[in-house]
């Protein structure tokens, strides 16, 4: 709603037209580069300053991070990865359900009600678990550079996965039932622009 760019949320829309054809793989994976370079950047920046920031005005201390951070990496491989396709399919359906809303409070809801969700259930995101994570790679003790950049490895994979089969795949038919309507609408629209044109040219003709 803000025009900004999150990666997860461009991994459904964006997609489609790669899957019929309409548009090249290199142009998908070209954005998804930019965008995940500057999400991944902003939430380390948003590590750096505000835990930093946080840590000394001691509204938390290292071992909480610490504990935050094995919170979110104490699960095997399969299940982190599993909650990342599930996190990545509902930001897919939220991305899918914002364009289809008509309206504004709409919007909010719907975003609120999916995200929180996320956010509830404690699922896998890549953004906001690189910000969690990272804060316990630069201030904790726990958290490794291999093992953090493996978790966001392993949930970038995860997001993607659940964003394209889970959400593009499954609403590819009904992206080809709009490309259809418009290119209908749009071959019906020509003839009657020429009509207009040819109206136009006859009325300004001498008699």
């Amino acid at each position: 709603m803000g025009q900004s760019l999150l990666f997860t949320e461009q991994t459904s829309l964006l997609s489609l037209p790669v899957l019929n054809k309409i548009e090249p793989l290199h142009k998908l994976l070209r954005l998804w580069g930019i965008v995940i370079a500057g999400n991944v950047v902003g939430g380390c920046l948003f590590a750096a300053l505000m835990i930093g920031l946080g840590l000394n005005m001691q509204l938390f201390s290292v071992s909480d991070i610490d504990a935050y951070a094995e919170h979110i990496l104490g699960f095997r491989w399969w299940v982190i990865f599993g909650s990342a396709i599930l996190a990545g399919w509902m930001m897919g359906v939220t991305a899918w359900l914002v364009t289809s809303a008509r309206d504004t409070l709409s919007r909010i809801v719907l975003v609120t009600l999916i995200s929180g969700s996320i956010g509830f259930l404690g699922l896998h995101h890549s953004i906001v678990g690189n910000i969690e994570i990272l804060s316990a790679l630069l201030y904790g003790n726990t958290v490794s550079l291999a093992r953090y950049l493996l978790f966001l490895a392993m949930i970038l994979v995860g997001n993607t996965v659940g964003g394209v089969v889970f959400v593009a795949v499954i609403k590819n038919r009904t992206f080809l039932f709009d490309i259809a309507k418009a290119k209908e609408e749009t071959a019906k629209d020509k003839p009657n622009e020429g009509n207009n044109i040819n109206s136009r040219i006859n009325t300004r003709r001498p008699y």
